[in-house]
């Protein structure tokens, strides 16, 4: 699931697996849903700001456009640093993704 060794990715993956690995008496579906959730919602802000329309998942909970206050919610729960990337921040380093690969 983390293909490029990204901190963010590892955090929400080590996450969902310590809940998973508990009993299964001793599991919070409610803590794993959310934590799903909250991924979910970062990822889709992520993917939004890259230009991308990823299929839509508001039958989970997850807004097509993520607002920020609801990514940041999000990160703070899943437990990343507070920096949220704005869209045209991810819209400069897209800018300069495809600069250097046309070059």
């Amino acid at each position: 699931m983390n293909f490029f060794n990204d901190g963010d990715v590892s955090r929400m993956v080590y996450q969902v697996q310590q809940a998973l690995d508990k009993a299964p008496a001793d599991r919070d579906v409610k803590e794993i849903e959310t934590s799903l959730r909250d991924i979910a919602t970062v990822t889709r802000a992520t993917l939004v700001g890259l230009g991308e329309q990823p299929r839509g998942a508001r039958a989970l909970g997850v807004a097509d456009a993520p607002s920020v206050p609801a990514v940041r919610a999000a990160r703070a729960r899943l437990g990343l640093e507070a920096e949220q990337i704005e869209v045209p921040q991810v819209a400069e380093m897209r800018q300069r993704r495809v600069m250097e690969v046309d070059g």
